[in-house]
């Protein structure tokens, strides 16, 4: 996204990691033991955004480019990296870019929209020097993960199971779409 105006690098660097603290799913690093996957939760101050100021620089452009490609283009290590980064670039004194890549096992199109419009709150409490007003979050992901477990556990799958192949029964089993378009 590109940015016009004075931007705050340190207020939305701030305001970054108040999100990420925020939310255990963009600082939960997955790993496996034993043959089986861990969530591993970093401290809630783990995540720090890139800046990059180009000015002065020969070939804005060209880096301007190279670092869009590293940033978007990077595979995430989900033993070693957070599944989030973010990269603020400033182009000139009123001109700046913003990246933020989140990987698909922490974030979709609908919490993309729902941590943005948080992500602008915490920056503009940051640039009041106040607390955002965000309402407290009564689930983070691994509460679900372990409740839907829980629900696994007691039969609720094989329950699950059962009562979608009795509704799927006589469904065709392939469906015929149309692929010219």
């Amino acid at each position: 996204t590109r940015l016009s105006g004075r931007v705050d690098a340190a207020a939305l660097g701030r305001a970054l990691k108040a999100l990420v603290a925020r939310h255990e799913a963009l600082r939960t690093r997955f790993e496996t033991i034993d043959g089986e996957p861990y969530q591993r939760i970093a401290a809630a101050d783990a995540f720090d955004m890139d800046y990059v100021d180009l000015r002065g620089e020969a070939d804005i452009e060209g880096r301007r480019r190279a670092l869009a490609e590293a940033c978007f283009e990077a595979p995430f290590d989900l033993e070693r990296d957070l599944p989030l980064r973010a990269q603020l670039l400033r182009l000139d004194d009123e001109r700046y870019e913003f990246r933020l890549v989140a990987h698909h096992i922490a974030a979709d199109g609908w919490s993309v929209g729902i941590a943005l419009d948080e992500l602008n709150r915490l920056y503009a409490a940051e640039l009041d020097a106040r607390q955002a007003s965000l309402s407290p979050l009564r689930l983070q992901y691994a509460d679900f993960a372990l409740w839907q477990r829980d629900w696994l556990a007691h039969g609720q799958f094989e329950r699950q199971t059962d009562f979608w192949k009795r509704a799927l029964a006589g469904a065709p089993t392939l469906l015929e779409l149309p692929t010219d378009r």
